[in-house]
């Protein structure tokens, strides 16, 4: 058996190539590495929803972890680990950004949704890697209620 107890894989520009597909040759190298006694395990930035139609294809990928982080299941335990941002930190990222970059766009990650406060438009599908027919997030008013706690704060603008 190897020394090696486990990898870790990023999806974009590790597993995946340009065309955002998963080549035979990385198929089969990371088979070969899971057959030997290796956990597979994905970590990305991207949530669950983006990431699992990749990972999908990959039976042997035990662990998983979302928001570079935030989230992290195990398919074979049926378990998970969120570790979430406090409202309280939330709302002062949200007035610095507000203060220092009005121009920017914030959106939000809640249990695999996505939130922003504003529309986003076609024009700043590309800021979000996004393709034209992925979801959209969905708008939140500015007075209404706040999630107890988000997953993760994107700002898109300068700072």
């Amino acid at each position: 058996m190897s020394d090696i107890q486990a990898i870790v894989l990023d999806l974009d520009g590790t597993l995946l190539g340009s065309d955002k597909s998963i080549s035979p040759r990385n198929y089969e190298t990371v088979k070969r590495c899971y057959d030997s006694g290796i956990h597979i395990i994905v970590a990305t930035a991207r949530p669950p929803r983006a990431a699992n139609q990749f990972v999908k294809n990959f039976p042997f990928v035990d662990y998983l972890v979302y928001y570079n982080g935030a989230l992290i299941t195990c398919k074979s335990k049926q378990t998970q680990r969120h570790i979430s941002i406090p409202n309280e930190i939330s709302q002062q990222i949200n007035k610095f950004i507000e203060l220092h970059a009005p121009q920017s766009l914030i959106s939000y990650e809640v249990n695999d949704s996505w939130y922003a406060c504003t529309p986003v438009s076609d024009s700043q599908h590309a800021q979000f890697g996004l393709r034209t027919n992925d979801p959209k997030p969905q708008v939140l008013l500015v007075h209404s209620p706040q999630p107890k706690y988000w997953f993760k704060v994107t700002a898109h603008g300068g700072i």
